[in-house]
């Protein structure tokens, strides 16, 4: 018993010299699969997992999609992380069929997929109620406007680093990609942009529109997307369809797009409730309790917390925390100084927009549509040519 003991204790001391001197980065354990299960699917992320990890796009977890929608549709509460997983996973889909074709090459198909995941890391606190109020305070007091895209672009150069030691410029690097292709796609500065950022036919807005009506259980009509993916085709500078038979789907698309700004993005008591916390927010950098730029870093906790402890800001807090519902007094009252419509005179302005946008969207698509088939068929007439002039040449062959 005694020398059974005493083995017991050499060996801990071994293994713990052992564990010491051992550098587990070093080490080259095989790769796990990386997944995220958003609330529609599980997502393979397996090839970007560097960049998911890091702090920048960590944070997104703790940003809410839809700020104060979910004052009214409850179900409205999942992250911006879910949602930039979610549009990763749809360009995954539309970057395979497009490489297929032809369309794009395997770099731009990886730079594409990570701006898609980083697209949105530059969304301050409560998305885009608080952009506003915060590029418009920003814009008076300096020459310099800026907002979540421009952000996203200046955090893919920030120094901040992961538990690995790596910027998320290192981690765009690692995992294949070219750091300014990458931000020039979120900023729309090149043709590519469109297969994120297109009006109707972009990752980024089927994502949401899809995601969004799923969460909120707000169902309009959708199609299968996975149905639509394979007719895309992108020319160097637009994106368009092969053909025209999936032009219905893309219209009821555009029609979901408008049933969600109208019942879900502007209802009315949602729009109150951005506009009591612009505001709040107002009232706070008025009163120099907190700067704008402050304003862009801030986590949803500690904005909160800010705001219940500023004597001003409470009070309209307090009409959000407790869902006090608009009155029609409260809607005089509740314009800022830098928001100069009413929710209601918003959302008016919002029906017209749409009457026009819907016709506008599909007849751009079918342009493209046009021109596609166009180029097709005068590809397949010189197809057509050659081989009757190898033919003729094959038949005349022994006359001379």
């Amino acid at each position: 018993m005694h020398n059974l003991r005493k083995e017991s204790q050499v060996y801990c001391v071994v293994s713990q010299s052992v564990l010491k001197n051992l550098n587990f980065h070093n080490l080259n354990f095989p790769m796990k699969k990386y997944t995220i299960k958003t609330s529609l699917r599980e997502v393979d992320c397996t090839n970007y997992a560097p960049i998911i990890k890091h702090p920048h796009v960590i944070r997104l977890g703790d940003v809410t999609q839809l700020s104060f929608v979910d004052k009214v549709y409850r179900g409205g509460r999942h992250s911006r992380l879910d949602h930039s997983v979610f549009v990763f996973h749809f360009m995954d889909e539309i970057t395979n069929h497009l490489l297929k074709k032809g369309c794009i090459n395997k770099e731009e198909k990886t730079n594409l997929e990570i701006a898609a995941i980083l697209h949105d890391i530059g969304h301050p606190s409560y998305s885009h109620a608080t952009e506003f109020i915060a590029q418009a305070l920003e814009g008076r007091s300096t020459s310099r406007v800026i907002n979540h895209k421009i952000r996203a672009a200046e955090l893919i150069e920030s120094e901040l680093k992961d538990r690995n030691g790596r910027t998320l410029k290192e981690c765009i690097e690692i995992c294949g990609g070219d750091p300014e292709l990458v931000k020039n796609i979120i900023l729309n500065k090149i043709p590519l942009s469109e297969i994120l950022s297109h009006n109707t036919l972009g990752a980024d807005k089927i994502g949401y529109t899809l995601l969004d009506s799923n969460r909120t259980f707000f169902y309009p009509v959708m199609p299968f997307f996975l149905d639509i993916f394979p007719e895309y085709y992108f020319d160097g500078e637009k994106l368009g369809l092969e053909s025209c038979e999936k032009l219905p789907q893309i219209k009821s698309i555009q029609l979901a797009y408008q049933d969600m700004y109208l019942h879900v993005y502007f209802h009315p008591d949602v729009r109150f409730y951005e506009r009591v916390w612009e505001k709040c927010v107002e009232t706070l950098i008025k009163n120099r309790v907190i700067s704008v730029e402050e304003l862009w870093n801030l986590e949803e906790y500690e904005i909160k917390t800010i705001a219940k402890n500023h004597e001003e800001s409470r009070k309209l807090f307090m009409k959000i925390q407790m869902e006090e519902f608009p009155r029609n007094s409260d809607a005089k009252n509740t314009r800022s100084r830098v928001t100069f419509q009413s929710y209601q005179e918003e959302r008016f302005q919002m029906m017209f927009m749409f009457s026009n946008t819907v016709n506008r969207y599909l007849k751009c698509i079918l342009n493209i549509t046009k021109v596609y088939l166009r180029r097709k068929s005068n590809i397949q007439q010189l197809m057509s040519m050659q081989t009757l002039k190898l033919a003729y040449q094959k038949k005349n062959a022994g006359k001379f």
